[in-house]
């Protein structure tokens, strides 16, 4: 019969007992940038091939985060549009990432990828259809959008 080194055992434990405690403090991290994101976020710069788009396009578009979902708002013709979807985030990988998927309209079930960036009343999203941004940049040729909100005041 053989016999099982009293390290090895020990070292297999301790390792077991360190991914649990990393697993424990990702879904501490989640639920904590997951509460932070609740409530609505007014749109305040757009960021597109690398150039800032016109502020006036902004006016009274918000985004309404609730549990895991997401809705977008915006003034059409005077009357309020809304596109709704889901959002997945890592908060422990750098930077934090999110998934974001519509759930209705052209891009229905289609996963964009990002991601964001909590402090304060501010929230940074940089979204890209092809390829997870690796920061809040836009460039020319960048087919990646950063978006800057801030928390509506109620």
């Amino acid at each position: 019969m053989r016999r099982t080194c009293p390290r090895l055992l020990s070292l297999g434990v301790l390792g077991l007992g360190l991914s649990l405690l990393t697993l424990t403090a990702r879904a501490g991290d989640e639920k904590k940038d997951r509460e932070q994101l609740q409530g609505t976020w007014e749109l305040t710069k757009i960021l597109v091939n690398g150039e800032e788009v016109d502020p006036k396009l902004l006016r009274g578009k918000t985004l309404l985060i609730e549990k895991d979902r997401m809705t977008t708002v915006f003034p059409r013709g005077g009357k309020e549009e809304r596109q709704k979807g889901t959002y997945k985030i890592d908060p422990a990988k750098k930077p934090r990432e999110i998934d974001v998927t519509p759930e209705e309209g052209a891009e229905k079930g289609m996963k964009t990828l990002g991601i964001y960036e909590l402090q304060g009343d501010t929230l940074k999203l940089a979204l890209n259809k092809d390829k997870r941004p690796a920061d809040f940049t836009t460039s020319e040729k960048s087919t990646t959008a950063v978006y800057f909100f801030r928390r509506a005041k109620k």
